[in-house]
């Protein structure tokens, strides 16, 4: 058994070791300033990506002919008229959609930015892949558009904002 005067070997090993303890830090300090210094590294690591947003230029004032019949026909995909429930139509859901992005008291307004955007990415989507608007698509080709949108993550956002 060891005298419990004698250091034991980390201790020896940690009292000698070289550069922070030169300065006069004591064990506990370089404990509480490397924790901090992880933690502040780790929180810059989780900042979200910027994102550059359109500015006002690019966002019309009001939704334009194109985006509202692209807009209601995602509505009817996403809560179609088959008898199970009511439909985007039964909902007036286009209608609650244009008043919600009508609230001016945010200036920044990111849904409504979100929203026009996102239209606009998903109906050049469409035209890239068959070169015809999505409202002019049969069901199943929408189907497997929309799918394939709402797997990004930004797609995944403007849908649930639908």
């Amino acid at each position: 058994m060891r005298d419990k005067t004698e250091p034991r070997a980390s201790n020896r090993e940690f009292r000698h070791s070289p550069r922070a303890f030169e300065l006069g830090m004591t064990r506990r300090e370089f404990l509480e300033r490397s924790g901090t210094a992880a933690l502040l590294v780790s929180l810059a690591a989780c900042r979200p990506p910027t994102v550059p947003q359109p500015t006002a230029e690019e966002l019309p004032a009001t939704i334009d002919a194109a985006t509202e019949r692209l807009l209601r026909q995602v509505q009817l995909d996403l809560f179609p008229d088959d008898g199970d429930g009511p439909s985007a139509e039964d909902l007036q859901a286009y209608d609650y959609l244009v008043w919600a992005l009508a609230d001016h008291s945010d200036d920044t307004n990111d849904d409504r930015r979100t929203i026009i955007s996102g239209a606009r990415r998903l109906q050049a989507a469409t035209q890239a892949s068959s070169s015809t608007p999505y409202e002019s698509l049969s069901a199943n080709e929408r189907d497997s558009v929309l799918r394939s949108f709402v797997a990004s993550t930004d797609g995944e956002r403007w849908v649930s904002l639908l």
